[in-house]
């Protein structure tokens, strides 16, 4: 598997070296790699593809007088990065596990070089547009939803979960937690009904809604509780800006048919024991975490070190987990200081593309913004990390962070859209 992961590594650097225009591609691709990984061999090796595809990404650009040249004419913007970096340092510096820490102080900088400098400058190029980030995210998520369900029917490859005085097989193949398809899933199933929302034929309307019928099947059959409410958060906010007051109709009449369906068919009672389920592990993790960010307030216990520092405060079943709720890993690993500026970052993006700006284009971001923050309530995401929960959020921040400028030229390009679509 070494060997494998250092092949995908290579093969990346190649990849965003000779194209480098395809570095989103080449984001979604290695991440997902890594996750894949991670199911058969976990360990150090499982970053490989991650690494080969952001080094290629910089070597191609660090080198670029354009891009400087765009980070300077942004600087004001990037002043915030470059404090939430320096936050990193001073965790870093001062962990209760350094070697474990290296790795994030290292690897955080070279991640927001990639998604919060190089997305943006091919965004103003216009060798990236919204249809050209949805589309990975779309077909990947497809992807993994197909093979996850082949595995679970065909070959009987799941998490066994219980429901009420019964246990079904929950969809996760090729990954290793079924919470980490549902947590692609968050991505995947608004970017499908957004492409399909703004499409510009109907070939791809239909397209594109049977990828959003298919995910979602398979997102439900995940049994990943959190990713449930936060794809449905995602999905409801693009339907009510395509729509309006007749999407909040939709969603009102759509949300009581298909939960009186679930209800009926399977009993109030197993729905109530699979959350209770859930969420005694998690209530246990937030409680330690809680612990521990009283312990080192300030600069917290280092980034990457959460697992370690819970050990003492979690029962063995649950030793080597993350807080599982992205404030609260953001707190205990970077402490107070660094809490306040991912707080900053966040709050700032979603101005942008909430208040800002009332176009399509930034409600399709805020609908991904917004879904990815309530999977965050449950799932330890982390600003400026390699797992591709972590990678799609920090991407979506980069981009909202510089969306007032980076949107005039695209945003006058969606005006007319807007108004013919949004409105009708």
């Amino acid at each position: 598997m070494t060997i494998f992961a250092v092949a995908v590594a290579l093969a990346g650097a190649i990849w965003m070296l000779r194209s480098p225009r395809h570095a989103w591609w080449g984001v979604v691709t290695a991440s997902v790699a890594l996750e894949v990984i991670h199911h058969w061999d976990p360990g150090v090796g499982q970053y490989a593809p991650v690494v080969g595809v952001v080094t290629g990404i910089i070597l191609a650009y660090v080198l670029q007088p354009e891009v400087w040249q765009f980070i300077r004419r942004h600087r004001a913007h990037y002043g915030p990065f470059a404090l939430y970096t320096l936050m990193v340092w001073i965790a870093a510096a001062t962990s209760i596990h350094h070697s474990t820490s290296l790795r994030y102080a290292v690897g955080v900088p070279a991640v927001l070089f990639v998604t919060a400098v190089v997305l943006p400058y091919l965004w103003q190029k216009r060798q990236l547009t919204q249809e050209a980030w949805l589309v990975p995210l779309a077909w990947t998520g497809l992807l993994a939803t197909l093979v996850a369900g082949g595995a679970a029917l065909g070959f009987h490859q799941g998490f066994l979960v219980p429901v009420g005085r019964h246990h079904l097989l929950a969809w996760e193949w090729p990954f290793a937690n079924k919470n980490t398809l549902g947590m692609l899933l968050v991505f995947s199933v608004p970017a499908s009904l957004a492409l399909s929302l703004d499409a510009s034929d109907y070939r791809q309307q239909r397209v594109y809604a049977l990828f959003f019928v298919i995910m979602l099947a398979g997102l439900l059959m995940s049994y990943a509780r959190t990713a449930w409410i936060a794809a449905v958060v995602g999905s409801v906010l693009l339907i009510i800006a395509r729509w309006r007051g007749r999407g909040v109709l939709a969603v009102l009449v759509g949300g009581l048919i298909l939960g009186g369906g679930a209800v009926a068919v399977t009993g109030l009672s197993r729905w109530e024991h699979l959350w209770q389920h859930g969420l005694t592990g998690r209530t246990g993790l937030w409680r330690a975490a809680w612990t521990v960010f009283r312990q080192h307030p300030w600069f917290g216990v280092g980034p990457g070190n959460s697992p370690r520092a819970l050990l003492p405060y979690v029962p063995p079943a649950y030793a080597g987990l993350t807080p599982h709720d992205a404030v609260l890993r953001t707190a205990v690993e970077l402490g107070g200081f660094g809490l306040l500026v991912w707080g900053w970052l966040v709050v700032t993006a979603l101005y942008h593309v909430v208040i800002q700006e009332r176009s399509w284009p930034s409600r399709v971001w805020a609908a991904l913004l917004l879904a990815a923050l309530v999977e965050q309530t449950a799932e330890s995401i982390f600003l400026g990390g390699v797992f591709f929960g972590d990678f799609f959020f920090t991407a979506l921040i980069g981009i909202a962070w510089l969306w007032p400028s980076l949107s005039r030229e695209e945003g006058r390009r969606y005006r007319r859209i807007s108004s013919g679509v949004i409105n009708r």
